[in-house]
């Protein structure tokens, strides 16, 4: 028991360094899997189909549904809808969609206003898929823009090369 203590009482003042080439291959871990992710959105608001439906029905009813949604959005978009994924639980109430496709996903968002007429499903929306870090950060930068907007300055929120950035309003 002794010998478990003195190994415990020494390890707070112990530290390890990161290796340079270790925290370069997390960092191209990182960008790999939000590249990866770019192709992605997330339809929110998605109505279940019945519980008594095989899993093979429901995929191929979700590529059909997310296809034409899709192109109601933007009926000339080259769109190739590859896999469906269903997040989170199957049930009546709440369900999202993330449909990976080869198309432009910004060029997606900025037309899903188009959904508010969508009267197939009225409670849909559509947001890109990004990684837990990126949405802290959105949270951040955008409570920053409130609280510097109701200070009275004139600023603006840009998107620039994918990142939210607050602006001065030329």
């Amino acid at each position: 028991m002794s010998d478990l203590r003195s190994s415990i009482a020494i390890c707070p003042s112990q530290t390890m360094k990161i290796q340079d080439e270790s925290f370069e291959a997390m960092v191209q871990e990182l960008e790999l899997y939000r590249t990866q992710r770019k192709s992605n959105i997330m339809l929110h608001g998605w109505v279940e189909p019945p519980q008594d439906v095989s899993v093979e029905v429901v995929a191929q009813i979700d590529i059909q549904n997310v296809e034409e949604i899709l192109k109601f959005v933007d009926p000339d978009a080259q769109l190739d809808v590859r896999r469906v994924f269903r997040v989170g639980k199957f049930n009546n109430t709440s369900s999202e969609n993330s449909p990976e496709f080869q198309c432009s996903v910004h060029h997606i968002l900025i037309r899903s206003e188009q959904l508010k007429k969508y009267r197939k499903h009225p409670n849909l929306f559509v947001a890109s898929d990004c990684t837990r870090q990126q949405k802290d950060n959105f949270k951040r930068v955008t409570a920053e823009f409130e609280r510097r907007k109701s200070d009275g300055e004139t600023i603006q929120m840009k998107f620039i090369r994918g990142v939210r950035t607050i602006k001065p309003l030329n």
